[in-house]
């Protein structure tokens, strides 16, 4: 920058080129931050959002444990009716029985391909307990015992009293997700 002369005094100040010039690279600048801010935010959501969904899956696994803690057996024959052939049972000490069923998906709201349902004596029809179920097998490893799968549910059922439940589900970038444990029941042997 040169000093100019402005009625007869110096004057001090940039040029328009000079004001064009940094405002340029200021907006190069602010773009590329934007740019860097907006892609973490997105990892930021894609990162959360699976978290939610394994989650939601452990949950399921806990819910199921908590069934079957409740129940004092178990069974892989199911009497109850459902909208498929059910993967197990559960008999309560007052009699009453809950079982699970993986059908496919049918409705929009939920994410697929399969849903696990959940159905007690005391309900009129099954309820879902958790959708995003994987076509593909669980990654668990299995004990020995009777093994009972569908589509994304694996249930191995060791002499009437232990029960390893897995689960895989889909999450939002359609990675598999496995969820496992293994329970007792109360009066099992």
């Amino acid at each position: 920058m040169q000093p100019r002369l402005c009625c007869g005094n110096p004057c001090k100040g940039f040029t328009l080129t000079e004001l064009l010039t940094a405002s340029a690279i200021l907006g190069i600048f602010v773009s590329m931050a934007w740019g860097t801010l907006l892609l973490i935010l997105e990892a930021e959501n894609k990162q959360d959002a699976e978290f939610e969904r394994q989650q939601e899956l452990n949950r399921a696994v806990d819910f199921i444990a908590d069934d079957v803690h409740s129940a004092s057996q178990l069974s892989t024959v199911v009497t109850l009716p459902g909208p498929e052939d059910g993967l197990f049972e559960l008999v309560y000490p007052d009699g009453s029985k809950t079982a699970y069923f993986v059908v496919p998906k049918e409705a929009r709201r939920w994410r697929g391909p399969y849903l696990l349902l959940r159905r007690s004596s005391s309900m009129s029809q099954p309820q879902p307990l958790v959708d995003g179920l994987s076509d593909r097998s669980p990654l668990c490893t299995s004990p020995p015992g009777e093994v009972v799968q569908a589509s994304g549910v694996k249930v191995v059922l060791q002499g009437q009293g232990y029960l390893q439940v897995c689960l895989a589900g889909l999450l939002p970038d359609n990675q598999l997700w496995s969820a496992s444990r293994q329970v007792m029941v109360r009066g099992g042997s």
